[in-house]
């Protein structure tokens, strides 16, 4: 069997008015995503981590104000990390959320006292960490720290990787399919770069939409690395992240972590990874995969299914809240065949998970609106499993 799609054939580009409208639409979003490319790369050059390794032992958490440099240089309120009696730097919630985990100390706990906002509940926080501290064994970490801050607080055997040549290697692969940036993000503590192919596809009738690729990376333990394939409807730019593509290739032996490995072996162990992401990438966007993505699209558009079974099995398994199921319920029943393409199907509720992104990405929360864009894929994902598809996919 050559190919799981129902009718068989090759997915050309589409050449219908539909398609017209989409490569409109689809130049304004590739024209925003070449501008925030820039501030993106700016932002990872011009933040990279200052490393420290360090004893327990010598750490004081405490709070009061401290200088942030980079872009946007202050003076700031908030907890405080003291390494010995000569270096102090704030302590950005990432890390502050990975030194709780490693004293023991319940997420929902440090998030109730940060949202006090009162002097006391900081006290109260600094208090506990330096009281748990105080009482454990000695171990090392890595502390990352930027622009007066320490966005990391690590093992330190954490497998550091420089984010520049992972990136660089990525852009090159995609360059040679002539993919394109069409979205980009960095916070302080995670980036993604989405790359397109610019080719409009219409694998069902009027539903338009483009291929490409994700990278995403943290250098400070707030995720790992992936490379992830996604689709975009063009009707209304919905994303849909498929699977994870490093996990499903061997990379070959990582480095344990029962040695603090040297900076040269580091750069060695990221210039490995980088052109394992460049292969990746090359066979992620080859026309092959394309059409085996485009005719799951058709797939998805032919399933009937009951949108609110799906939506609770989603609440159970934690994937979207109460509250966001019955958001996702409301865009779903929604009259409008342009937001969501038409009828009861895995593909139009995959599409009203990626409706529910977008709505959050406007409201600020970068975040949520990248996981729901993955949740959306795997819905699709799950419909592949469900036809045994991916054995399908294996021989081909």
């Amino acid at each position: 069997m050559a190919m799981f799609h129902h009718d068989g054939r090759n997915y050309e580009e589409a050449a219908s008015a539909a398609a017209a409208r989409a490569r409109v639409k689809l130049e304004g979003m590739l024209d925003l995503g070449r501008g925030r490319l820039g501030t993106m790369i700016d932002r990872i050059q011009n933040e990279q981590p200052r490393d420290m390794v360090v004893s327990s032992k010598q750490l004081t958490f405490g709070t009061g104000q401290y200088e942030i440099e980079g872009d946007e240089p202050g003076i700031v309120s908030g907890l405080t990390i003291r390494v010995g009696m000569d270096h102090q730097a704030g302590l950005h919630s990432n890390a502050l959320g990975q030194v709780a985990g490693r004293l023991g100390i319940p997420l929902k706990y440090i998030n109730e006292l940060e949202n006090v906002s009162k002097p006391w509940s900081a006290r109260l926080l600094a208090h506990n960490l330096n009281e748990l501290n105080s009482h454990g064994s000695s171990e090392r970490f890595l502390l990352r720290e930027v622009n007066g801050e320490v966005r990391g607080f690590l093992s330190d055997r954490y497998r550091r990787m420089d984010s520049g040549p992972i990136l660089e290697s990525f852009a090159e692969a995609c360059g040679r399919v002539n993919a394109v940036p069409v979205d980009s993000h960095a916070s302080d503590t995670k980036w993604y770069l989405k790359m397109l192919l610019p080719q409009v596809y219409e694998p069902v009738p009027n539903e338009v939409c483009s291929f490409g690729v994700v990278l995403q990376n943290s250098d400070f333990g707030d995720g790992k690395l992936s490379v992830r394939v996604f689709m975009l409807r063009l009707w209304c730019t919905n994303y849909a992240i498929r699977e994870e593509a490093l996990s499903q290739v061997h990379l070959g032996r990582r480095l344990t972590q029962d040695i603090a490995w040297s900076d040269k072996t580091c750069e060695l162990d990221t210039s490995a990874m980088a052109s394992s992401v460049f292969d990746i990438v090359s066979q992620t966007l080859s026309p092959e995969r394309v059409n085996r993505e485009l005719g799951l699209v058709k797939l998805a558009n032919d399933e009937g299914i009951d949108a609110g079974k799906s939506l609770t099995a989603l609440e159970r398994q934690k994937l979207i809240s109460k509250a966001e199921g019955k958001e996702i319920a409301e865009i779903y029943n929604t009259p409008d065949v342009e937001i969501l393409p038409p009828g009861n199907t895995v593909w139009r509720l995959s599409n009203a998970l990626s409706a529910l992104a977008g709505k959050r990405r406007d409201d600020g929360d970068e975040r949520r609106a990248r996981e729901l864009e993955e949740h959306a894929g795997t819905v699709l994902t799950r419909l592949e499993t469900k036809h045994n598809l991916a054995r399908v996919r294996a021989q081909v």
